[in-house]
């Protein structure tokens, strides 16, 4: 996957002339997204994809991503004026030795200072695994008591469920498979070489596939766009408007000719002269 291409030599198209394709170029997006393990593994046997089954997550690591995933902006308007509060999970300053706390937090968003107010705190016994929130405090603008329950569904999900960076992995074997080439620093932008193109369909029914299963709102996208060598379909096209040309040419010294009479009295016709 560490082939330099040169773009500057490559045109994008829908279709194009197979013996001229050098590839193609595959993007696709893998948001925070979570899929049942079990329909995961049995996705991947149908599809030839490859799957080891992942790690078990700890306890303390799908709390940490269940509330790292509850965030949201709220814009509410009170007696003509716009207020916005930004809804998340952070760290508490003290925790003990068996426990994770966190806090979730609502962020008001102002010209010169933001105003920060504790709406309920989240912990995680990590020895008995008991989630658990407290301290839930009432708010006319949020709902604190959704948030928490949302992270507590969440923290249950991640127990069973292949996260991002699992997905991820599944996704890059697969290509490494095919030779595939990044092409660039962030995102997954990527050209596949024309010996395995065809298989890039498969990775796209994968990628549609796995939008089914997600646990999350999240959407997942796949493109690709075929490859052509810039210089082969240049020279193709030049000769093709070459002959244009010439079948042009002929077709005017073939045609009829017509005496100055008669153009000038076709011409005072369509004018209306007569």
């Amino acid at each position: 996957m560490g082939e330099e291409i040169r773009l500057e030599n490559m045109i994008g198209a829908a279709s194009g002339d197979a013996a001229h394709m050098l590839g193609k170029l595959l993007y696709f997006s893998l948001p925070a997204l979570l899929i049942d393990k079990q329909a995961l593994s049995d996705l991947c046997d149908s599809m030839g994809v490859y799957y080891s089954g992942g790690k078990r997550v700890s306890l303390a690591d799908a709390f940490r991503s269940a509330t790292g995933d509850v965030r949201d902006r709220i814009v509410s308007k009170e007696s003509g004026e716009t207020r916005i509060y930004l809804i998340y999970c952070r760290d508490k300053k003290r925790s003990t030795a068996g426990t994770i706390s966190r806090e979730l937090v609502k962020e008001t968003l102002n010209r010169e200072t933001n105003h920060y107010e504790k709406l309920a705190n989240i912990s995680l016994d990590k020895n008995s695994g008991y989630f658990g929130c407290d301290n839930i405090a009432f708010d006319g603008e949020v709902d604190a008591a959704k948030y928490c329950r949302r992270a507590e569904e969440l923290f249950e999900l991640y127990q069973t469920c292949a996260n991002r960076k699992q997905i991820e992995t599944i996704c890059l074997n697969f290509l490494r498979e095919l030779e595939a080439t990044k092409l660039s620093v962030n995102g997954h932008l990527y050209f596949v070489p024309r010996l395995w193109m065809e298989k890039v369909d498969i990775f796209e029914d994968f990628i549609a596939a796995l939008a089914t299963l997600n646990k999350t709102d999240n959407p997942l996208i796949a493109n690709s766009i075929y490859v052509i060598d810039d210089a082969k379909q240049r020279g193709k096209m030049t000769v093709s408007s070459t002959r244009r040309s010439r079948r042009r040419s002929r077709s005017i010294r073939s045609a009829p000719t017509i005496s100055s009479t008669a153009a000038a009295t076709a011409l005072r016709f369509w004018s209306g002269g007569l």
